[in-house]
């Protein structure tokens, strides 16, 4: 398995470096690129279950990227055995 590299960091890692609060437009930015990667794994069922500033990375162009996925993702057809009343899928 492969993972692209960040080299802007994570998101908690940027904000302790710079020591101050992001923006309003710099947090808008990674919000909304935020909610494009987030659907792009609804329509696919996944769920990532761990959204946070330090699973937020940057490339050096400024692309987000979400990250951790890997070992706390859940696919919602898993769940429908355990949960049908749960999914919406």
């Amino acid at each position: 398995m492969f993972i692209e590299y960040c080299e802007g960091g994570a998101v908690d890692s940027i904000m302790v470096n710079l020591e101050k609060p992001l923006t309003e437009p710099q947090i808008q930015y990674i919000c909304r690129e935020m909610c494009d990667a987030l659907q792009f794994l609804h329509n696919r069922c996944v769920i990532h279950r761990d959204i946070k500033a330090g699973n937020v990375l940057l490339t050096s162009d400024g692309c987000v990227k979400i990250g951790n996925i890997f070992g706390i993702v859940v696919c919602v057809y898993t769940l429908r055995t355990l949960y049908s009343s749960y999914c919406y899928c």
